[in-house]
């Protein structure tokens, strides 16, 4: 039974496969034949472009026929990612061109030159994408030329900056920052020089912040017209920013030094004095030492500063037999210098006299103390003297009254008897 079923539907399933087989013979004889080639056919060598253009600018996108072959038409589309758009058929007739509804980016912007080229205007960086132009041939072959287009927009102007200078031993040491405002996705940033006896070590380093990049640079003294400028660039714009080196690498005059005495003080025969050199706007390339005449001794220290970093101090210990002496804070770079003097004698005769004023008023306030003590004194002496001898005179005029009464009453008597 079972092979009984069987045979029919093997018989009919070969001769499925029979009409298959001629199907497939017939449409691949109908692929191959010039009828088929000529009523859709792509050419596989089609040209691939790309072109970058300028926000705010224009592109002119022109096809190339094939030799020896005669234009058709030309359809060009647009495709970004997802986007594909038709923007207009180019026809050989009469009824050329035939735009289709554009959307808004591109309406009024779009201009058909000739037949073989396409232009857009006022571009925005929302064109860049592909678009493709498709020509067919009388014959009826189709070739395909692609346009990738990529709209940037114009470089920022740059900002150069000195970030830090240091003059040192015949160099001029400098950190420079390039700064761009803005996205900086598609620049390119490249250091140059002009002047330099040796290239730039670096191209420099991406700085602290995403729109930044730092160099560091050592510069001779002897190359002060060197000239170095940051490049910002993307395909289709460039900008440069340029910093003289002889403008930062120059030494200024030293500012004038001022020399003050902090503290003085005698005891044994010595004056001791605790000096301050102070100097405003002092550079690193400063140099600050310190001179004498008159000592019989060299300076045990040259100085030393002070946390501010503008001044330094000085301790001298100075003999009373040496009044005679200065001091000289001196204050220097490369191409100035600068001197303050202070005279030792005057501050040490100037204390010696404030210490002699002191003892002179201590024993004028020791006198006057004195004075008022025994002044007190003398009061006190003159009040108690004249009231203890008015009592004694009120005391003896009462005992003569007495008696005289008595004397008085005694006389009475004897008148009686």
């Amino acid at each position: 039974m079972g092979c009984c079923i069987g045979a029919p539907v093997l018989r009919w399933a070969s001769r499925l496969l029979v009409c298959l087989s001629l199907l497939l013979s017939i449409c691949s004889t109908l692929a191959n034949s010039p009828e088929a080639q000529g009523s859709g056919v792509v050419d596989p060598g089609g040209v691939h472009s790309t072109v970058n253009r300028m926000q705010g600018g224009s592109v002119w996108f022109h096809v190339v026929p094939k030799s020896g072959e005669m234009l058709e038409e030309i359809t060009w589309t647009f495709r970004f990612k997802s986007e594909y758009l038709f923007l207009v058929r180019v026809k050989s007739g009469p009824d050329s061109p035939i735009l289709s509804d554009l959307q808004d980016k591109f309406k009024g912007r779009i201009q058909v030159p000739n037949m073989t080229s396409l232009m857009i205007e006022n571009l925005i960086f929302q064109d860049s994408g592909q678009y493709q132009a498709q020509a067919r041939h009388t014959s009826g072959s189709l070739y395909n030329q692609v346009f990738q287009l990529s709209v940037y927009e114009p470089v920022p102007a740059p900002q150069l900056l000195t970030k830090s200078t240091c003059l040192m031993s015949g160099w001029c040491n400098i950190t420079l920052e390039c700064r761009v405002s803005g996205d900086t996705k598609d620049l390119n940033v490249t250091w140059e020089s002009t002047g330099l006896n040796g290239e730039l070590k670096h191209g420099g380093t991406l700085g602290p912040v995403p729109n930044s990049w730092t160099l560091d640079v050592s510069l001779s003294m002897s190359q002060p017209n060197a000239n170095l400028s940051c490049v910002v660039s993307n395909p289709v714009d460039q900008k440069t920013a340029t910093i003289d080196s002889g403008d930062i690498c120059v030494q200024k005059p030293v500012p004038a030094p001022h020399l003050m005495a902090k503290s003085q003080s005698l005891m044994s025969g010595w004056c001791n004095v605790t000096l301050e050199c102070n100097v405003t706007d002092a550079t690193e390339d400063l140099n600050v030492t310190w001179e004498h005449t008159g000592l019989n001794r060299e300076l045990k220290q040259g100085g030393t500063q002070r946390p501010a970093s503008t001044s330094w101090t000085l301790d001298v210990n100075l003999p009373m037999s040496q009044l005679r002496t200065s001091l000289s804070c001196v204050a220097s770079n490369p191409v100035d210098q600068k001197t303050a003097t202070l005279d030792l004698g005057v501050i040490c005769v100037q204390e010696s006299k404030s210490h002699g004023q002191s003892l002179f008023i201590f024993v004028q306030v020791i006198r006057g103390a004195l004075l008022v003590v025994l002044l007190i004194l003398v009061v006190v002496l003159y009040f108690w003297k004249t009231h203890w001898g008015k009592k004694k005179e009120t005391g003896t005029g009462k005992g003569g009254e007495q008696q005289h009464l008595e004397e008085i009453y005694h006389d009475h008597l004897q008148l009686d008897s």
